[in-house]
């Protein structure tokens, strides 16, 4: 008889082991798919709340890149225009071998939007005679123009040119 109710009870501790085990693998079987659509849902709301404001930063910071490559492009340009003076006394880059270069660059400024404006001191198309060359290029993240000389100077300022009949920035 004792055995009976000692079997009774281990069939019922036993029971509830098999219960306390089924509550405890269900409970770590992960998220709902109700409980996973309610947290995209809310990230969503959150992402639709924060994206307009944070756009016009990133557009900033987009086109405050492009002007420095615009920045880097036109040093290479002055670069390549101080060697050739070396080469030849004179800046007529828009000839000979070294026009492949400036064409390279402007190229690569007009394809990422950008006009640049060059010159020399005997006009825009630099003759044998020039000596002085200037470039300048208008800048996206701000309404300033960025300009350089064969002098040394690089400004950047609203009103920055390049005045290609003297080979200067102003």
């Amino acid at each position: 008889m004792k055995d009976k109710g000692i079997k009774k009870t281990e069939k019922k501790l036993l029971g509830r082991e098999i219960l306390l085990r089924r509550n405890f693998s269900r409970s770590s079987m992960g998220f709902t798919v109700v409980e996973l659509l309610v947290v995209v849902g809310i990230i969503a709301i959150l992402i639709m709340i924060l994206l307009p404001r944070i756009t016009p930063y990133i557009r900033y910071y987009m086109n405050k890149s492009k002007d420095s490559a615009a920045r880097s492009d036109l040093s290479t340009l002055l670069t390549t225009a101080l060697i050739y003076y070396d080469h030849n006394g004179n800046y007529n880059i828009f000839n000979g071998p070294y026009s492949v270069a400036y064409q390279n660059v402007v190229s690569a400024l007009s394809q990422q939007g950008y006009k640049i404006t060059s010159g020399c001191d005997s006009g825009a198309t630099c003759p044998d005679t020039a000596t002085r060359f200037c470039a300048s290029v208008p800048l996206k993240a701000n309404s300033n123009t960025y300009c350089i000389d064969t002098s040394g100077t690089k400004k950047e300022a609203t009103l920055a040119t390049c005045q290609i009949t003297t080979g200067v920035c102003q």
